[in-house]
């Protein structure tokens, strides 16, 4: 549904009306009617669908599938004036080359080694796709990334969870969001009679570590418990072979993660996860090999 000629709204309605998502493998949960889905639209209504500045187009998804579950809103500035200068071959990007970008950027200029390292197997193919698209070159035998303002057209992305009743659920997921939006706030319909909830944010969102906010044992587990609830909400994907091939992903981004630190001389003298990851390979082969066709055959039933 374009609402202007600058704001539209993408949710699973509409969703086929946007090919070009489907490279991204994006996908939209359907909204359950209801007090939330109304505040959630009339939020919309009254505060988003002012133009934005500087001729930026806005994208807003309603529940959008992430990593770490289905945020109520997520807005997208878009700067349509770089997107223009993409090559055709941008549409071959892989999440994987992603990553890799991220890590040259991050590094600011690494050499071939350095990624075979941590990305075996991967990177020759996506070193490919990422110079085809010309979001990378090779500068005296060593890879960096072109500058972001040239290659990257998302110039804000901003999270918004939405809660009728448990504010400490929806403050939790907003703590969560952090790790990739730009800004993430929590949506109410009022805020409670209690600080309780002032509290809490100012304890996730302020202070370099928990114990420099007050943060007293019994929040801290609470906090974990609702962290472990929501990790494992989002290990769960649509089929079976989806959330293996999920968590499988997830232990090759861990180990390619903790070689580069060890690299670097990072380490963790007692709680160090490398030292697991080929258990937990194991035990998904185990699942799929012994229990992968009843799981198959069930999985919509489970959840």
């Amino acid at each position: 549904m374009q609402l202007s000629s600058h704001t539209i709204i993408i949710q699973s309605e509409n969703f086929q009306e946007f090919p070009s998502l489907g490279t991204l493998s994006l996908s939209l949960r359907k909204p359950t009617k209801g007090v939330e889905y109304e505040m959630v639209y009339k939020y919309i209504q009254s505060k988003l669908l002012s133009p934005s500045e500087n001729g930026e187009l806005k994208f807003i998804f309603l529940e959008p599938q992430i990593d770490s579950g289905f945020p109520d809103i997520v807005i997208v500035y878009f700067q349509p004036d770089i997107a223009k200068k993409w090559l055709p071959t941008r549409l071959k990007i892989t999440k994987l080359d992603l990553r890799i970008l991220h890590y040259i950027f991050s590094e600011l200029s690494v050499e071939t080694s350095t990624l075979e390292m941590v990305f075996p197997n991967y990177f020759y193919k996506s070193l490919r796709r990422l110079l085809e698209a010309n979001l990378i070159h090779c500068k005296e035998g060593r890879w960096e990334a072109k500058p972001l303002e040239e290659i990257f057209a998302i110039q804000r992305l901003i999270v918004i969870e939405a809660k009728i009743n448990n504010w400490q659920q929806g403050l939790n997921q907003a703590f969560q969001n952090t790790w990739f939006a730009s800004e993430s706030y929590l949506l109410l319909p009022n805020l409670p009679s209690n600080s309780d909830l002032i509290w809490e944010a100012k304890i996730l969102f302020s202070g370099s570590q928990p114990s420099s906010t007050g943060f007293r044992e019994s929040e801290s587990f609470r906090h974990y418990l609702q962290t472990l609830r929501t990790q494992t909400l989002a290990s769960r994907r649509s089929s079976f072979d989806e959330s293996v091939e999920y968590h499988r992903n997830l232990l090759d981004s861990a180990e390619q993660i903790l070689q580069k630190l060890r690299s670097v001389n990072i380490r963790d003298k007692a709680r160090d996860f490398e030292e697991v990851i080929d258990t937990n390979r194991a035990a998904l082969s185990y699942i799929e090999d012994y229990r992968g066709v009843i799981l198959r055959r069930n999985w919509s039933k489970l959840f």
